[in-house]
């Protein structure tokens, strides 16, 4: 039996997020005593702020509906009935054309494979989707950018920034510089990847229409903490500290999917299956043994396949989980993006793994690979292909 809306209304007023939230339960009565009528954030401003201003406020009534929002969706998470109460957001067909705010009730669906994946997620208050933009060498005579992609100074000040340049390709550098190289030199941050933003405006997009979340995007090495919350780091472990510092912690250690060091474009697989190994035909293999070494080089004509690792663990020393999804390849970055927050795709790719996308484990790592595309195709990427697949 379909439950009546007022009753859900007074459950939800004895809800954790709302028994003690004085404008929340004014706004949901409000909106509940005005049922089928046509809210308008004026309204809001005046009725329930009781503000009496002439100019309304229109992020501050934003934010009050966007708590309300997370409030009726905790309650709807601890609620054993199939019906629940939900704000529509301005472009969904229950708010007549996107005019104003309105109080419906809704019936619970199964869980989609993307939500059920990112759950971990969703119950913080707190997500943060957090790349780190990459250090380029100004060349100033020749007006262009020098950049290695194993090679991601933590400063653009000169002299440990070319410091760590010279360490890696002191001989590529003398050969073209000689000793002007320091002056003719300049660090700094001017280029943001295609395919990490890409992939942060999904995401973005994923939690703000499907989990009615704000998530931060953080764009820096200088993010002072990832403690308190729920990251999703984007970028390579030689370029994104803190992807490195989840791996290298206790936690992290086990994992067994990680990007190698040298040469660029290269994955560790430590203890590599058969099944993993045969995956990985035309892929280039440097070692094998303990640690599998594989990946593919080439210009930047040739069509290659680049691997892209995504792995979930709990957040080290914190209460939180973290996402990690690591390549060299900004393409690859956001085709993985992509596909975990796409039902379909990411159906097809749990189906494989033999994971259940409703209940993923706290712990497990993929192995992807997205086939790039000739350079003339720009931007161009495969759906990634499994390579492995681990739970722990």
């Amino acid at each position: 039996m379909a439950a009546d809306r007022k009753t859900l209304v007074q459950t939800a007023l004895k809800s954790p997020g709302l028994k003690s939230a004085a404008y929340l339960r004014k706004l949901l009565q409000y909106l509940d005593s005005h049922a089928g009528e046509t809210i308008s954030a004026d309204d809001i401003w005046e009725e329930v702020l009781g503000e009496t201003e002439a100019e309304t406020d229109g992020q501050r009534v934003r934010e009050l509906v966007s708590r309300l929002r997370k409030a009726l969706d905790d309650a709807t998470v601890a609620s054993q009935s199939q019906d629940y109460l939900g704000i529509p957001d301005a472009d969904e067909p229950e708010t007549d054309d996107g005019a104003g705010y309105r109080l419906v009730v809704r019936q619970k669906k199964g869980a989609s494979e993307t939500e059920g994946f990112w759950r971990v997620h969703t119950k913080s208050d707190n997500v943060k989707l957090v790349y780190v933009e990459p250090v380029f060498y100004f060349d100033l005579k020749n007006s262009a950018f020098l950049r290695f992609l194993d090679t991601n100074p933590r400063t653009v000040d000169s002299i440990p920034a070319h410091a760590e340049l010279e360490s890696k390709h002191s001989a590529e550098i003398n050969r073209w510089y000689g000793d002007s190289a320091r002056s003719q030199l300049r660090p700094t941050r001017a280029y943001i990847g295609i395919g990490e933003m890409e992939a942060m405006e999904w995401l973005s997009f994923w939690f703000r229409k499907r989990a009615q979340l704000t998530v931060a995007r953080v764009v820096s090495d200088r993010f002072p903490s990832l403690h308190g919350g729920c990251p999703i780091l984007l970028g390579s472990e030689r370029t994104n500290r803190f992807i490195e510092y989840c791996l290298e912690s206790e936690e992290g250690r086990k994992f067994c999917y990680r990007q190698r060091e040298a040469p660029v474009n290269f994955v560790e697989i430590r203890n590599a299956s058969d099944d993993e190994k045969q995956r990985l035909s035309g892929f280039t293999i440097l070692s094998d043994g303990a640690v599998t070494v594989v990946g593919q080089s080439g210009t930047s004509a040739q069509l290659r396949d680049r691997l892209v690792v995504v792995t979930r663990m709990p957040l080290p020393g914190g209460k939180g989980a973290t996402t990690m999804i690591s390549s060299d390849s900004t393409l690859a970055i956001r085709e993985a993006v992509a596909t975990v927050t796409d039902d379909d795709r990411l159906r097809d790719l749990m189906t494989e793994t033999g994971l259940d996308p409703a209940e993923p484990p706290a712990n497990f790592e993929m192995l992807l690979s997205v086939r790039i595309a000739p350079a003339n195709i720009e931007y161009e990427s495969s759906i990634p292909r499994l390579i492995g697949c681990r739970k722990y």
